[in-house]
């Protein structure tokens, strides 16, 4: 049977599509394992070691790795904007969880951090905030963190409305215990972009000018925090207010 040079080129293009997402994939899967088996249990083991190691040598008795280089650019190259991907995906999958029968979504932010448009989610019932960052142990590693998290607290405390007011988190432990501290609100907000001001003239709003530690913010505060991963994990409610 006789097919149109036209037809032969698509066939052509579609199987090489194919053929070149096969080898992506097996390329992907082979760099994923090298940089897995490269961290074995503890990454910061291993590069200590590395590290003593070559202190003291001379450049003909350093070897390089170039095949866990080149594994590391193809992974990295795999997972740009995953943590927008996570931020997206599990939002949507936590709307069927969380959403009451009748009510509706009037909005949404996918796009994680700075690139987000308002509220991660509005509905006619709520609305929320999601982070889905995993606080790591050691105070000293969740700056960024924390300063994130208390922003979007505060501005969740202060938005004026009647419908609920939500922040779903992992390690919502952490970040409850961080918010019961006596840090000083305005230290943590020195960076938020102008938060601070607006807490600010909220409190001289309310007559609680006194406030001046998180604690107390939490305390005047109706946002509900809500551990995500147990969210998540829930079975989809038939009927009925999941709250």
């Amino acid at each position: 049977m006789y097919y149109p040079k036209s037809y032969r080129y698509f066939s052509y293009m579609k199987c090489w599509q194919q053929a070149k997402k096969i080898l992506y994939n097996l390329k992907t899967d082979r760099a994923l394992g090298i940089v897995l088996d490269f961290k074995g249990d503890s990454l910061k083991g291993k590069l200590s070691k590395i590290k003593s190691e070559t202190i003291g040598k001379s450049k003909s008795e350093i070897v390089a790795s170039e095949d866990l280089f080149d594994a590391a650019l193809v992974v990295k190259k795999a997972s740009a904007q995953i943590n927008e991907i996570v931020h997206a995906v599990g939002i949507i999958n936590s709307l069927p969880k969380i959403l009451s029968e009748n009510e509706i979504v009037t909005n949404l932010s996918l796009a994680a951090g700075a690139e987000g448009d308002g509220f991660d989610l509005e509905t006619d019932k709520r609305v929320a905030e999601f982070k889905f960052s995993k606080w790591q142990d050691g105070g000293a590693k969740n700056g960024m963190r924390k300063r994130h998290v208390f922003a979007d607290f505060v501005n969740l405390t202060i938005l004026k409305t009647d419908k609920k007011k939500e922040l779903y988190a992992v390690s919502a432990e952490s970040i409850l215990k961080y918010l019961s501290g006596r840090a000083s609100w305005e230290r943590v907000l020195s960076k938020s972009g102008g938060v601070q001001y607006k807490l600010a003239d909220y409190l001289r709003e309310i007559n609680r000018t006194e406030i001046k530690t998180l604690r107390e913010v939490f305390e005047i505060s109706n946002v509900q925090v809500i551990d995500i991963e147990e969210v998540l994990k829930k079975p989809v409610a038939n009927t009925g207010d999941s709250k």
